[in-house]
């Protein structure tokens, strides 16, 4: 008898793995006390978090994937539950950009309260739609979910993917073009990660077709893993420019 791990559930725990990952990478770096973080860094570990949890919360139905509708039930409440967390995470990519540019680090309070209003209308139009409203299914041909959110939940969602990564990625762009040599690397892999991520995250949830999932899926792993690389070059990067010269004393910049 074949086993089929369904394409979402792989995505979920692949997304899972790599946000773990990130989370506790740069949480080792935010308490070192010989290089200090900046704030930025805080906010980015914030969102690696947040992406954790929901990519946890969304892989617990798929311990049920023999009972249509206990699936059903569970998919739907880990949809909308997982999305607050998602929502948040958003909010903190928002606050790392706004924490990089003086002339809107003041602002913080209330971006906050916008992002926080914002996520509650968000949040309870989902669950009005989703958990009493249309459940997702799962599709047992093509192994994969079809989670059926309405477009007053996925038309937002990509509002607000747009509203919190575009600026991101703007400034690592501009990062990577004012860099010279191995020091883009970095900030290019997370602009195309960030990019990925962004297309193909709300893609999902907009989604009418399986191969749409699919394809959805398939793209937000990858965007997941280049950003994943993005941060693991960054601790090589680090060790490369160390280790040469040992009359240089200062530490390797603790920044994303």
């Amino acid at each position: 008898m074949s086993v089929h791990i369904p394409l979402t559930a792989a995505t979920t725990l692949i997304g899972s793995a790599i946000m773990c990952y990130a989370w506790v990478y740069l949480g080792i770096q935010i308490r070192d006390p010989q290089k200090p973080a900046q704030l930025s860094v805080r906010y980015m570990q914030k969102f690696f978090m947040h992406m954790m949890i929901f990519f946890v919360i969304m892989s617990v139905p798929y311990l049920w994937t023999n009972d249509v509708q206990r699936f059903s039930v569970s998919a739907a409440w880990a949809y909308v539950v997982g999305h607050i967390f998602m929502y948040m995470s958003l909010m903190y990519i928002s606050r790392m950009t706004f924490s990089l540019i003086p002339k809107l680090s003041t602002y913080d309070k209330p971006l906050v309260f916008a992002w926080l209003s914002a996520i509650t209308i968000v949040t309870a139009v989902n669950a009005k739609t989703m958990i009493w409203g249309v459940q997702p299914t799962y599709n047992y041909r093509l192994h994969l979910t079809e989670f059926h959110a309405s477009p007053a939940v996925g038309i937002p969602l990509a509002l607000m993917a747009m509203i919190a990564f575009v600026p991101a990625i703007i400034l690592f762009a501009m990062s990577a073009i004012k860099m010279r040599g191995i020091n883009r690397v970095k900030p290019i892999l997370i602009t195309i990660g960030f990019i990925l991520i962004t297309t193909a995250g709300p893609l999902h949830d907009n989604a009418r077709t399986a191969q749409l999932y699919a394809i959805a899926d398939i793209f937000t792993t990858i965007g997941m893993i280049v950003t994943l690389l993005g941060i693991a070059f960054h601790i090589q990067n680090e060790l490369t420019q160390a280790r040469p010269n040992r009359a240089n004393v200062h530490a390797p910049s603790n920044t994303v």
